[in-house]
């Protein structure tokens, strides 16, 4: 298999429509799960219940869990 330089296959990938579509829902997703985790991670941090986070919030329990 031939190496290709990443920034090649990146400009290939967001060429194709499709391709660029998947790649930023996939993203989006991603970056989701991180910023779940992190909140989930500093409310730990804090001893708050996620009822506590969803009041602070101005939001209900399952909006934050």
């Amino acid at each position: 298999m031939k190496t290709q330089k990443f920034q090649t296959l990146s400009d290939t990938a967001k060429a194709d429509p499709v391709r660029r579509s998947n790649i930023e829902r996939f993203r989006d997703e991603a970056l989701v799960e991180v910023i779940q985790f992190q909140l989930d991670e500093l409310r730990k941090l804090r001893g708050m219940t996620q009822v506590e986070l969803a009041r602070a919030l101005g939001s209900n329990q399952p909006n934050v869990s």
